[in-house]
């Protein structure tokens, strides 16, 4: 069985996201000035409360995630989500940096866990991003510096670099496969000596690293954790999009030249704040708070949307009409026949406008009492959940 395609879970066609190789050679500067960037402004954006659910979604299907002993977690960070298979990143505490993985079927039936915390063959201390290549599923272990390969239909054990063999995995946050090279694209709050970057490429079974952007502030202590990480996304077959969480803007990462230049532009709430050059992030975070500055945390895209989410709420951005629209954040109180798309819990984006959003069991419960509310409609009737189990993975499709 190959896993040579993402679905969300059912029919939909997903094609796999395709990155190319970025540009040989040295750091590649950002060049200045909006261009042609996209400018998302308050006036373009609507309130999503005032919508019908079915104007902005085209179709939605609810997974809850099988409840075992050996499987049990508290706070779910990551899917990868096939026509076969469910991954699962999650950590087991809500408080500790503590995450491991665990493989379901596509009905959400708990399977195995995928390695084991340990310091043995295929054991890792934390992992703190997963990423599928063909039926490869590479574990990056940030605490112990290395990556672990498994087979991604057995989850047997493959292959592990060395611990402490590939330093610039301090601080990683998002990596993602190139496909036809052995090379990741990844993002990090990484700073020290030359390998300060937010965004680079590398294999870390050769040590090869290519830095492409390079981090704008020094990142101080565990505020990196809160604050710092980059994000970023597939596009589409010629460039990546990229996000720093200090700035205002989207950066596109052209393939075949590593060009980086600002793609989207996001017009919300204060600028950016302005600080000094040598300033850590821990001042920047201190300007930006007096300044009540937007902060952007993550970045989401699909073929024809962005979804960046932001300290106080998000917003989705629809590239083919150039209109956007801001939802709360988390559990506001909304009307009784609309939905927000809550992006705030978003763990996964596929390149057909599908999205993946992780609900604790028991909010969920809660936020979905009504048999007439518009997700159980969507998905085609009410369905037993555990409100003491695992997270309800809940996979959008929007128009």
């Amino acid at each position: 069985m190959k896993l040579n395609k993402l679905l969300p879970i059912s029919a939909y066609a997903i094609v796999l996201c395709v990155f190319a190789l970025i540009g040989q050679g040295c750091t590649v500067a950002v060049r200045e000035g909006d261009g042609a960037a996209i400018k998302i402004e308050e006036a373009s954006l609507a309130k999503v409360e005032a919508w019908e659910f079915g104007d902005l979604y085209e179709a939605v299907r609810i997974v809850p995630l099988e409840t075992t002993p050996q499987a049990l977690f508290a706070k779910l960070e990551q899917t990868i989500v096939t026509d076969s298979l469910i991954f699962v990143r999650a950590e087991f505490s809500a408080d500790a940096i503590d995450a491991a993985v665990w493989q379901y079927d596509s009905n959400g039936k708990f399977l195995r866990q995928i390695g084991a915390v340990g310091q043995g063959p295929g054991e890792y201390h934390t992992v703190r991003h997963m990423a599928l290549r063909n039926d490869t599923l590479f574990l990056f272990d940030n605490w112990n510096q290395n990556v672990h390969l498994y087979d991604a239909i057995s989850g047997k054990h493959i292959h592990s670099s060395p611990t402490d063999g590939f330093q610039p995995l301090t601080g990683l946050n998002t990596a993602l496969p190139i496909p036809g090279s052995a090379n990741f694209l990844i993002s990090s709050d990484v700073h020290f000596g030359d390998s300060t970057y937010a965004l680079a490429e590398c294999n870390p079974m050769t040590d090869y690293f290519n830095k492409i952007l390079p981090q704008k502030h020094k990142v101080d202590g565990w505020i990196s954790y809160t604050f710092a990480y980059p994000s970023i996304s597939s596009f589409t077959r010629e460039c990546a999009l990229a996000l720093l969480p200090m700035d205002d803007k989207i950066y596109s990462i052209e393939y075949k030249t590593g060009e980086v230049r600002p793609f989207a532009r996001l017009c919300v709430g204060a600028p950016a704040p302005e600080s000094s050059d040598g300033d850590s992030y821990e001042t920047v975070c201190d300007i930006a708070e007096e300044q009540k500055f937007n902060r952007l945390t993550m970045l989401y895209a699909s073929e024809d949307y962005l979804i960046v989410n932001q300290r106080f709420g998000s917003v989705i951005w629809n590239l083919k009409s150039q209109k956007g629209w801001h939802t709360p954040n988390r559990w506001k109180q909304i009307e009784e026949n609309t939905f927000p798309f809550i992006p705030m819990l978003l763990t996964e984006a596929q390149p057909d406008n599908t999205f993946v959003c992780a609900f604790d069991a028991e909010d969920f419960k809660d936020y979905t009492h009504s048999p007439s509310h518009p997700l159980i409609t969507l998905a085609n009737g009410d369905q037993a959940i555990d409100p003491d189990g695992n997270s309800i993975l809940v996979i959008y499709k929007l128009k």
